[in-house]
């Protein structure tokens, strides 16, 4: 089990997806830590139009089909 999950360096990083692979790869490889690579791709889901995450679940709440899940949820609730 990772010291960080995904979600959290998400939320660290600032980033809209974080996968975490133990596999050599192409990308960026910093000197103080040489077994790591990090690459990095634009995103291709949605973008939420509160948190500016690209995110697969762009759309899942109908009362709110611009937000992401965790967005709606978010409205949804200070609503009631």
């Amino acid at each position: 089990m990772p010291a960080v999950s995904e979600t959290e360096l998400e939320e660290l990083c600032i980033v809209s997806k974080v996968t975490v692979k133990s596999e050599s790869g192409a990308g960026y490889q910093g000197e103080l830590c040489p077994n790591l690579n990090i690459a990095v791709t634009r995103a291709e889901a949605p973008k939420c139009i509160r948190c500016w995450n690209h995110r697969e679940d762009v759309g899942s709440v109908s009362e709110h089909p611009e937000l992401c899940e965790r967005c709606g949820k978010v409205v949804l609730r200070s609503l009631s």
